[in-house]
């Protein structure tokens, strides 16, 4: 898999391919480092929140994005074998704030990360939960 990315690359560094399939990927992937300072907040984080990653990166901690409580919840689960094993968490459901400051309803999957033993920081793969559920729908209606 490794080199078959490297070949299809091969006209752009590793760095600008890496960056292109976190930008064009289509669920939100949002980051911070281990001092909950947001690293990464791809474009289609920007569709869902409505904030532009210029007002985001390095300036917003990841828990201003959570309702009270479920930064901490979020953090706890990720750090236990509940949900997909220690520093992995599958499809956890909770509630983002966006810009307006609604809610939208989203399903995430994260994990720590690592380099040398020590933590880094933590990436988070998010869905909205009316899009999955809208998904259901059109395959339950071809199935009928």
């Amino acid at each position: 898999m490794v080199r078959a990315l490297e070949r299809f690359g091969e006209s752009e560094t590793p760095i600008d391919f890496n960056k292109q399939l976190v930008e064009d990927a289509p669920e939100g992937i949002y980051g911070w480092d281990r001092d909950g300072n947001v690293i990464v907040f791809n474009r289609r984080m920007e569709t869902m929140l409505g904030y532009h990653q210029d007002e985001v990166l390095g300036k917003m901690r990841f828990d201003q994005f959570f309702m009270v409580g479920a930064a901490r919840q979020l953090e706890e689960e990720l750090y236990s074998e509940k949900f997909g094993g220690k520093n992995r968490l599958l499809q956890f459901e909770t509630d983002l704030i966006k810009k307006n400051k609604t809610n939208v309803p989203v399903q995430l999957s994260a994990a720590a990360l690592f380099e040398k033993g020590c933590q880094r920081g933590i990436v988070c793969f998010i869905r909205q939960i009316r899009e999955i559920r809208q998904t259901e729908q059109e395959f339950a209606d071809l199935a009928r």
